[in-house]
Parts: structure tokens; C-alpha cells; sequence
């Protein structure tokens, strides 16, 4: 499985914390995300991310 978050938030031009922000979720979760050491199935913190970045759940994995 590939993880694109960091792709789609550079893609952005956000950074780890403006994404944070926008999400309402911290920075330490979205490194974590970036990094795939957050469990996939936290599905409304996963939901409120791909919204920022104007992706589907399916683009970010």
C-alpha cells in the first residue's frame, strides 16, 4: 500500500502544521500519517484531511 499523504500535502504547498491546523488534527498525527504509524481504520480523522486536500480516501493510500 502506498501512502501519499506527504505527496498530496506538498502538492498543496501546506505544511505539516497549516495542514494540522486546517484539519483540526495535530502535527503529530499528520507525521504519523505521513509516516503510516497511524491506524487506517480512524476513518473521520483520515476523512477530515483528504477533505483539506481535496482528494478521495482511496488517493491517499
Amino acid at each position: 500500500m502506498v501512502n501519499n499523504f506527504k505527496l498530496k500535502r506538498l502538492s498543496k504547498c501546506l505544511s505539516q502544521k497549516e495542514l494540522a491546523n486546517l484539519s483540526n488534527v495535530s502535527i503529530n498525527t499528520i507525521s504519523k500519517l505521513e509516516n503510516g504509524k497511524v491506524n487506517t481504520t480512524q476513518l473521520g480523522l483520515i476523512k477530515r484531511v483528504s477533505i483539506v486536500l481535496d482528494c478521495t480516501i482511496d488517493e491517499l493510500f
